[in-house]
């Protein structure tokens, strides 16, 4: 697999889908990084990755 080039960081994010983690991840998605977001409910953090 050939990894394209990128100036942008990764953050993880873990509990992103409880209040905490979405302003967390919404802050870092706008401060242009790239969100690997975690979190035991699925369905809210598709929820919460639709609305980024």
């Amino acid at each position: 697999m050939t990894a394209l080039p990128s100036n942008r960081s990764v953050a993880v994010v873990t509990g992103a889908a409880g209040e905490l983690g979405r302003a967390i991840c919404q802050r870092l998605y706008k401060d242009g990084l790239h969100i690997v977001a975690v979190d035991i409910n699925f369905s809210a953090i598709e929820a919460m990755a639709q609305s980024l």
